[in-house]
């Protein structure tokens, strides 16, 4: 793994050769939007993506470790909405240990927190298990508790408030530039969740069940958002949302942990 001396920021991960991660991490505090069609930006035909990252990154000290655990990079910088620091391990087993302790520089009601990395186009295959609220799922639902969805399907691409005339695949198989419904989805409380490439190599997230995971495709490179906290919204049966608002203040802070695993080769799809 190689990190920038200057911003801190991931340059590349490599397994087995191959590159499994290009950028990151990345702050994004997602706010609730309560206004018009909820979390989209707008109901024109230029609609955006409502994924808040942060800006105006800049590193204020970036140093090395060694152990027998693995190497530690100990970052320190401040982006507009937030400052602190983050400390990222790679063991020698090809495990990665992310921790951050930062402090919000504004006032924001959250609906999604965490962490973006970036991997290159050919880590299209998301696959997952998760602990599901419910004991039955159909077969194609975007929430089922263990399955995997790749970036693009072979159907013709649909506008953001889905396709014009009747598709042949399910509402799941719906494709954007930004992937289909299935691979963009929040999967919450996951135990696994993977990004991988055709031969098996890719980034794995390993959890305890209570935190989520978001992808999507942003140009050539997908955007793995690992979450500590995401409300699920409002339930329109009981006018409350699910999960308790964080509501963040000049001050607030931060926190958050997630271990990741570097995938080598294993298989061919």
């Amino acid at each position: 793994m190689s990190v920038s001396a200057e911003s801190g920021r991931i340059v590349q991960i490599l397994s087995g050769g191959d590159v499994v991660a290009t950028g990151g991490p990345d702050l994004m505090l997602e706010p609730i939007s309560d206004e018009g069609f909820g979390q989209i930006t707008d109901s024109g035909k230029d609609i955006k993506p409502f994924n808040r990252i942060g800006t105006g990154w800049r590193a204020q000290r970036v140093s090395m470790t060694r152990s027998d655990g693995g190497v530690t990079f100990h970052v320190e910088g401040e982006c507009e909405q937030a400052k602190g620091s983050y400390n990222l391990l790679v063991t020698p087993v090809g495990r990665l240990k992310f921790d951050s302790d930062f402090t919000s520089k504004e006032n924001a009601n959250l609906w999604q927190e965490g962490w973006v990395f970036d991997l290159p186009i050919a880590c299209d295959k998301l696959s997952w298990d998760r602990k599901a609220r419910w004991s039955y799922y159909p077969e194609d639902h975007i929430g089922r508790p263990i399955g995997f969805a790749y970036a693009h399907d072979d159907e013709p691409m649909t506008g953001p408030f889905g396709p014009s005339s009747k598709p042949s695949g399910t509402w799941a198989e719906d494709d954007t530039v930004w992937g289909t419904n299935d691979f963009r989805s929040t999967k919450r409380n996951v135990y696994t969740a993977a990004l991988s490439a055709k031969d098996g190599t890719g980034l794995e997230m390993i959890s305890n069940g209570s935190q989520n995971i978001r992808c999507w495709v942003s140009g050539n490179r997908i955007r793995m958002f690992l979450m500590d906290y995401g409300n699920e919204g409002t339930a329109p049966l009981f006018n409350q949302r699910m999960i308790p608002n964080w509501r963040l203040n000049p001050g607030s802070v931060i926190t958050d942990h997630f271990t990741m695993q570097i995938v080598p080769p294993h298989f061919q799809r």
